[in-house]
């Protein structure tokens, strides 16, 4: 589990971080969100599911992210945990949302 900063949105259930790992070191993955699957990005759906993790995540000074494994494409599986405006790393991690559910929640994704 780790704090990151989101550096792009990449699609609906793919974002790319910049994860603090500790010791000073900055890893930039690639993470795809656990458990679900958001249409692809050429669809208005996609789009959609896009543009909505966008707004969420607008506003936040960090992530949190929990990871899993890689999958074929070497990207880590996980859940994105985030609070607009929260600074505290412990009440992201407990009190915020789960960017994973939400997208279920909208109708955004399908479970995978």
């Amino acid at each position: 589990t780790y704090m990151a900063r989101v550096e792009k949105v990449i699609d609906g259930d793919t974002l790319r971080l910049a994860i603090d790992t500790g010791f000073e070191t900055i890893v930039k993955q690639k993470i795809r969100l656990r458990g679900i699957d958001c249409p692809e990005i050429i669809f208005p759906e996609g789009r959609k599911a896009r543009d909505f993790a966008l707004r969420e995540l607008e506003g936040c000074d960090f992530v949190v992210v929990k990871t899993y494994m890689t999958d074929k494409y070497d990207r880590y599986i996980g859940d994105i945990f985030y609070s607009k405006n929260e600074k505290d790393l412990e009440r992201v991690c407990f009190e915020g949302k789960l960017l994973n559910r939400e997208l279920l929640a909208k109708g955004l994704a399908r479970i995978s």
